[in-house]
């Protein structure tokens, strides 16, 4: 573009020159944005913020396991070589009003963030669904203390060479993580 002085141009390049002007949108969020809340850095309740929005909101822990944590945890920044993750507890609720940007995600592990992962483009959660994660070192397990209901383990089927009861954890994504 040549360089104009006012009325040296004419109108055809300060039209030009207005229309490039106008061409070159703000600053706009291109990708898709990561925090945790309620902890230090490296632990906290996830959030994310989309490139489309400018409200924050949580990722449910529907399908959600091991690998969902190692890219969370990449996605902040933060070390992937040592997560954990959980359902949020009593003080760690997002407000009921927060949507649900992310469910039922199931990434490989191997992506750069959360946004690559395949995941639902709508969701069935509810505020006690939302996900926690640290990064870097693993969340302490509940103990039978902590627990806030207790059931009876079930009588074996007889035969059963293993003992008098059998048990088993459901709702992990593993065979020792659950309740």
């Amino acid at each position: 573009m040549r360089q104009c002085t006012v009325g040296s141009c004419g109108m055809v390049a300060a039209a030009a020159l207005v229309a490039a002007l106008v061409a070159v949108p703000a600053a706009a969020q291109t990708s898709w944005q990561y925090r945790v809340v309620g902890g230090d850095g490296t632990y906290g309740r996830l959030e994310v913020l989309p490139p489309s929005s400018t409200s924050w909101g949580s990722v449910c822990d529907d399908s959600f396991g091991l690998s969902d944590a190692q890219v969370a945890c990449r996605s902040l920044g933060q070390s992937a070589s040592s997560v954990s993750y959980r359902s949020v507890r009593s003080g760690e609720y997002p407000p009921s009003s927060q949507t649900f940007w992310m469910d039922d995600l199931a990434c490989t592990g191997t992506e750069s963030d959360l946004s690559s992962c395949t995941r639902s483009t709508s969701h069935n959660c509810v505020y006690l669904e939302a996900i926690v994660v640290r990064c870097g070192s693993t969340l302490a397990a509940p103990t039978l203390t902590n627990l806030t209901t207790y059931v009876a383990p079930t009588p074996a089927p007889a035969g059963n060479a293993r003992g008098a009861y059998e048990y088993r954890l459901v709702g992990g994504d593993n065979a020792t993580y659950g309740r």
